[in-house]
């Protein structure tokens, strides 16, 4: 009778080893590729997919490897340093054939219209949006953050300049222009401006235009820290689904402005879309332009988050909190005036206190909003007058 033998248990450490080589290898580099050929977002999902799987591969690997060299393996270079290599270069090569948006050409687009335009933007989570107005905004972020996005925004009036673009686009950090390109959209010529940090990490593609059917000027802006040619690429994508479409009726342009006063140390600052009044003490006052109908009534009334998203877009606050007792004051004529109150931050992050108030003027069936911002330590009296009596045109 043959005698049995050890030696097919004696290469399971062997074995085990060379596996957990392969996972730990394969594990890395698709966490590599992952941060590496994923220049655009991906959604909650298939991120967390794409990052926890990698890490419990390498995890797992880890004790396999322990395992197997605690049971006697044999520590063989070049089999280990084979493996390794071949299980890298598969899942490298797996990751790029079915990993989604690798390139500006693979991201999804949403369609979005809005008064006077029509667009696709990244299909990306919405951070702030004022799309039933004019003028109007909407920034979507990418989900795997790092500070990229896209905005856009529309108003009555002529295309920004080089400098209103520089501005608009500050939120990405100081930009200088790098280049500019000439570009067709919707059938007419338009610019687009390509603006770079000092260290080159962070850049900007803009694009300004006007629908000439309807005066609207529409600003597209691009922010990523990608290549040139890739950024360039995206923002010329989203140029090519640009429609000037006609309004309509209940879209016609609005650009009536309510009465207000502000209180003294307060000077008006030039913008081009709201009205804005920045004072001494680091407050500033923000009064866009008047809302159609009373479609913000029930939701400002009602809906804290209509009043977090309107802090959001006009002014960039975040970490909004309002207080559950709004103030009450007597407005033009005596008609009670809500003035809600909250706490939140800047952009920078610092603490501002925030306050915000509405009305509705029957005259240009026109609902108006006006709002607050700055250090807690501005004494609350002043400002809460000067919103309270806030007027009709």
């Amino acid at each position: 009778m043959p005698t049995p033998t050890a030696e097919p248990a004696s290469r399971l450490p062997d074995r085990l080893l060379l596996v957990g080589v392969a996972l730990l290898a394969a594990g890395a580099a698709t966490l590599v590729c992952r941060y590496k050929l994923l220049p655009l977002g991906i959604d909650d999902t298939m991120s967390s997919l794409l990052t926890g799987a990698p890490i419990a591969a390498c995890v797992i690997g880890v004790m396999m490897m322990r395992t197997a060299l605690q049971r006697g393996a044999q520590r063989r270079a070049g089999w280990l340093l084979g493996v390794s290599l071949a299980a890298a270069g598969l899942a490298a090569g797996v990751f790029v054939l079915v990993a989604p948006s690798r390139s500006p050409d693979g991201i999804s687009l949403r369609a979005w219209t809005v008064p006077g335009v029509r667009v696709g933007l990244p299909d990306w989570p919405v951070a702030s949006e004022r799309s039933d107005s004019l003028p109007g905004q909407i920034v979507v972020d990418d989900p795997m953050g790092r500070g990229r996005f896209v905005e856009l925004r529309w108003a009555v009036g002529e295309p920004l300049s080089d400098d209103a673009i520089a501005a608009a686009a500050s939120e990405a950090g100081p930009l200088s222009p790098a280049t500019s390109e000439a570009v067709t959209v919707d059938g007419r010529p338009a610019r687009v401006s390509l603006l770079e940090s000092a260290s080159g990490d962070a850049r900007v593609a803009a694009t300004s235009f006007q629908c000439p059917a309807t005066r609207i000027a529409v600003t597209l802006i691009t922010s990523a820290d990608l290549r040139r040619d890739a950024l360039l690429a995206l923002h010329r994508r989203l140029l090519a689904t640009v429609d000037c479409a006609p309004l309509a009726p209940e879209e016609k342009p609005r650009d009536s402005f309510p009465s207000f006063t502000p209180p003294p140390g307060y000077t008006r600052a030039e913008h081009p879309v709201v009205q804005a009044w920045v004072g001494e003490d680091d407050g500033v006052f923000d009064l866009p332009p008047g809302l159609p109908g009373e479609r913000r009534a029930h939701a400002l009334d009602e809906i804290p988050g209509t009043r977090e998203q309107i802090l959001r877009a006009e002014l960039g606050l975040q970490k909004i909190r309002f207080d559950p007792s709004p103030l009450r004051r007597p407005g033009p004529g005596g008609t009670p005036r809500t003035v809600w109150q909250a706490t939140a931050e800047d952009k920078a992050g610092t603490p501002v206190r925030a306050l915000l108030t509405w009305w509705h003027c029957e005259a240009d069936d026109n609902s108006y909003v006006a709002i607050h911002a700055g250090p807690a330590t501005i004494p609350l009296d002043p400002v809460v007058a000067s919103l309270a009596a806030a007027a009709c045109p």
